[in-house]
């Protein structure tokens, strides 16, 4: 049993390598980013709820169009809730928020979690940094690198022990509009 979980583990590990280390093949197309982000939190709220997080959605209803890899940004996005998840082991509250701006539309995601401390939060996108005892240290980096693809931005605010933000801004379509 141990060494099937080792093994499942290290699959994991490799896999995500695997993943951060090869070429995306990018299929864009035009986007409803709240399509996408209702889509992928359909997918994570039964388990959030389960583990007594609470998912609270303000998603703006009249964004421009982003252009997207829309697996390649589930995923990315899917790993940043995973990374809020587990820093909610007592349960909390996820607040998922768009907005325009100018040129483009902001994605912010908001736990109330444990928070980072400080001397972490410039090296939490590094490859291979985790502070999680089965953390493989990629999920945050390809995040990261899925939204530059997209000629985006991630940054990230925490404050010990009142939670964490995770901001993507990402530049509308070509020739779209709110």
């Amino acid at each position: 049993e141990i060494l099937l979980h080792e093994t499942r583990r290290l699959e994991r590990i490799l896999n995500d390598f695997l993943r951060f280390a090869g070429r995306y093949q990018m299929e864009l197309e035009d986007q409803d980013l709240t399509v996408v982000l209702d889509d992928v939190l359909d997918f994570v709220e039964d388990d959030f709820r389960t583990s007594g997080i609470r998912v609270r959605r303000k998603l703006a209803r009249s964004l421009p169009l982003v252009s997207l890899d829309r697996s390649l940004f589930r995923q990315s996005v899917l790993n940043v809730l995973l990374n809020a998840k587990q820093a909610m082991p007592d349960g909390g509250e996820l607040t998922v928020r768009t907005s325009a701006g100018a040129g483009g539309v902001t994605v912010e995601l908001t736990d109330t979690g444990i928070g980072i401390p400080e001397e972490n939060v410039e090296r939490i996108f590094t490859v291979f940094f985790s502070t999680k005892k089965d953390g493989t240290g990629l999920g945050l980096a390809i995040a990261k690198r899925i939204v530059e693809e997209h000629d985006g931005t991630i940054a990230v605010k925490s404050a010990p022990g009142r939670g964490t933000t995770f901001t993507i801004v990402l530049p509308a379509a070509k020739g779209a509009t709110a």
